[in-house]
């Protein structure tokens, strides 16, 4: 989970800019789509299975990270 939170962290406080205000915001779809399609495969290896909870235990946090760069650079005039 930490792991994931981490490059969700990355993703959303450095590149929220040109990701969603200068981009589509296509990247709000893509980076949790990304986790689950990386984490589906890591269910299959019982040694794998907790890297895997972890990814798809982080999207949430994610989401949240999103929420708040959005209300941090939230333009009131």
């Amino acid at each position: 989970m930490i792991a994931g939170t981490v490059i969700s962290a990355i993703i959303w406080f450095t590149g929220f800019d040109a990701l969603v205000n200068h981009g589509s915001g296509v990247a709000l779809i893509i980076v949790p789509a990304i986790k689950v399609l990386v984490a589906i495969p890591l269910f299959f290896y019982r040694r794998l299975r907790p890297i895997a909870a972890g990814l798809l235990v982080s999207i949430p946090m994610g989401a949240l990270m999103f929420f708040g760069s959005c209300m941090a650079s939230f333009s009131y005039h």
